[in-house]
């Protein structure tokens, strides 16, 4: 089966925290495209696709109210989120769910790239490639 997914670059530092729970929302300063059912994180670290994770909603949320209310669900400081809006008032919040570890990474080839990405890519990707463990 074929679904929309978005790959996004991340740190490992982040997909560490996605992958054990503890992150379940992931801030973005830019929107998704309509119709995103899974994330696919290029890890900076390897230059690899090495993570996926379902999308269980999307929203747009002031810093005050990720500051106030979801700070234990982004994993970030005051600072940070401060740091990361550059002046932006309001950060999309991709609320992810069953982040798994890819079994087999996915390369950039495999995915038609040939330069790691710097934002969001989109691609139709065959789920039977997203087999994976969960940690």
């Amino acid at each position: 089966m074929i679904t929309k997914c978005v790959i996004m670059p991340i740190h490992t530092k982040w997909l560490d925290l996605i992958i054990n729970g503890e992150k379940i929302i992931e801030l973005r300063r830019q929107d998704l495209r309509e119709g995103i059912h899974t994330v696919l994180f290029y890890e900076c670290k390897t230059g690899q696709i090495t993570a996926a994770a379902e999308v269980l909603s999307l929203s747009m949320k002031s810093i005050h109210t990720l500051e106030s209310q979801y700070s234990r669900h982004t994993c970030v400081t005051s600072s940070e989120l401060s740091k990361y809006a550059a002046g932006n008032q309001w950060l999309l919040c991709i609320v992810l769910m069953d982040a798994i570890r890819l079994t087999t990474p996915i390369t950039l080839a495999e995915v038609g790239l040939t330069r790691a990405p710097q934002s969001y890519v989109y691609r139709d990707i065959d789920c039977s490639r997203l087999q994976g463990v969960s940690e």
